[in-house]
């Protein structure tokens, strides 16, 4: 017996008899049927209910009690029963949902289409507040689950589409900090969707509080005792990895790399949480942290960055990645650490953390990956034309990995003394920086004053006469607290040495 077939008998099977009497009347409903009529083969299967011998229900069995007088051919008729039996599995499925839908457990539910259904025709908007209200009202008494945690969001997000569409800005602001609570509950990502999708609204609305400003706002005025009453806490530590994504929510909209405390607070708490996680989690506050990595080795290296280095060894220690397809890290993931140890280690030490850890990035990435980390080798260990040679081959539209090339073919070109197509890189690579709307104005300032020290180290190769003491050492200063800090500072120390 075909698989549809015995779907429909399985589906049979759970009704109760009550059940198949009220299936019964589904069934007949022209509304539902679409011309067919289902009556005889429902009839015929509720006399065998709830057995159904196979041997009773073969097809040739069934098309001679549902087409008395009719001859069974062996392909066209059973065609015919497999029709029939298909569509009627279909309206079993379509019957269950009616009654799970009905069900009071799934009120929720049931007022959330309410809402889409009176939302999306304009003749009854004023009718699609209600059901969100109606919800809003259920969810104050419980928030246990993941599942009503988000839906208490997605209903305030429902409600400030119609407090936008009646110009209620006030309102809106109110939703928006309550939603911020909740979303900490759920999904904690909805914080950084807001930013980037309601930036405009929140400048409508101004209170002052422009743009990202508004979360930093709430984020910092967040008692972190006060999430207690609102996060959901389970034997997978959801509690403790909310807490976790708060702090460095705060730390990462704030920018603030100067509060070394509150690193190590997120640091301590890391190390605290990891070994109880599952994959799933450990694999989201890897990418959280590896986010931290990349912009702490470009702020105050000495300091804050040393602090990374020794986290991100942390991290690699006791990785939750694994050669398997579904326990790999991603190539951006691994770059973030690779661009941090890149300040710390040596040539042979970098050579030694390719050879670790390329085998844990995921298989699409790993390519790129893993030329760019062997350019970087190339680097310190003075293979300069191998380098150049390798990033010929490289071709990337992601953005990130981009610049990680310009400032890798930038720094290979100056040790080989191409001063002629390094300057004509440099421009490109400041017309790239000021044109890319990907890139933020903190990683282009960065970057162009690379450009800048770049300028005069080849202004005085060019003229070794004319040495700029004071406009040297002013150049590498604003270097300082940068990924290529150490590589500018010893090019300028060789100059003044010769």
């Amino acid at each position: 017996m075909p698989a549809r077939e015995i779907k429909l008998l399985t589906i049979l099977k759970t009704f109760s008899k009550e059940e198949l009497k009220e299936f019964e009347k589904f069934i007949i409903s022209p509304f539902h049927n679409k011309g067919r009529n289902f009556k005889p083969l429902l009839g015929l299967l509720k006399k065998l209910y709830p057995d159904f011998p196979a041997d009773k229900l073969t097809s040739e069995k069934i098309y001679k009690k549902l087409y008395p007088g009719k001859i069974y051919d062996r392909s066209r008729s059973s065609l015919t029963i497999r029709v029939l039996f298909s569509q009627l599995t279909q309206l079993a499925e379509d019957f269950m949902l009616i009654k799970e839908l009905y069900n009071d457990e799934n009120t929720l539910v049931r007022n959330n289409l309410k809402f889409k259904v009176n939302f999306t025709n304009k003749s009854l908007n004023i009718f699609a507040e209600k059901p969100l209200i109606d919800n809003l009202k259920l969810l104050e008494d419980y928030i246990e689950t993941f599942k009503e945690s988000n839906l208490h969001v997605l209903t305030n997000e429902n409600l400030v589409q119609l407090k936008v569409m009646n110009a209620d800005y006030e309102t809106v602001l109110d939703l928006r900090e309550q939603n911020i609570l909740y979303a900490l509950n759920s999904a904690f990502d909805q914080i950084y969707f807001t930013v980037a999708s309601n930036l405009v609204l929140i400048q409508r609305i101004n209170r002052g509080l422009n743009g990202v400003n508004f979360y930093k706002h709430i984020l910092n005025n967040i008692d972190p005792e006060l999430l207690e009453n609102f996060v959901y806490n389970d034997k997978k530590g959801t509690k403790n990895i909310i807490i976790f994504n708060y702090y460095v929510s705060r730390f990462i909209l704030n920018n603030d790399f100067e509060d070394l405390k509150l690193i190590d607070k997120i640091i301590d708490f890391y190390k605290e949480i990891f070994p109880s996680l599952s994959f799933e989690n450990k694999h989201s506050l890897f990418v959280r942290l590896s986010n931290i990595l990349i912009m702490g080795s470009h702020i105050d290296t000495e300091l804050f960055g040393y602090k990374i280095h020794i986290l991100s060894e942390y991290i690699l220690k006791y990785n939750c990645y694994s050669e398997k397809e579904d326990e790999m890290m991603s190539g951006m993931s691994y770059m973030n650490i690779f661009v941090n140890k890149e300040y710390f280690l040596n040539a042979e030490e970098i050579k030694q953390f390719i050879s670790d850890n390329i085998k844990y990035v995921h298989k699409r990435d790993r390519e790129y990956t893993e030329k760019i980390s062997e350019i970087c080798y190339c680097i310190k260990s003075g293979k300069y034309e191998d380098g150049l040679k390798m990033l010929s081959r490289i071709n990337t539209n992601e953005t990130l990995y981009k610049i990680i090339i310009y400032r890798y073919k930038l720094m290979l070109l100056y040790e080989m003394k191409m001063f002629e197509e390094l300057i004509s890189n440099i421009d490109s690579f400041e017309h790239f920086l000021r044109n890319n709307r990907l890139i933020n104005n903190f990683m282009s300032s960065m970057y162009l004053t690379l450009c800048k020290a770049l300028k005069l180290l080849i202004k005085i190769n060019l003229n070794p006469e004319n040495i700029i003491t004071n406009e040297l050492e002013t150049s590498v200063e604003n270097c300082k607290n940068k990924v290529f800090y150490r590589w500018v500072k010893q090019k300028a120390d060789e100059i003044v040495r010769k």
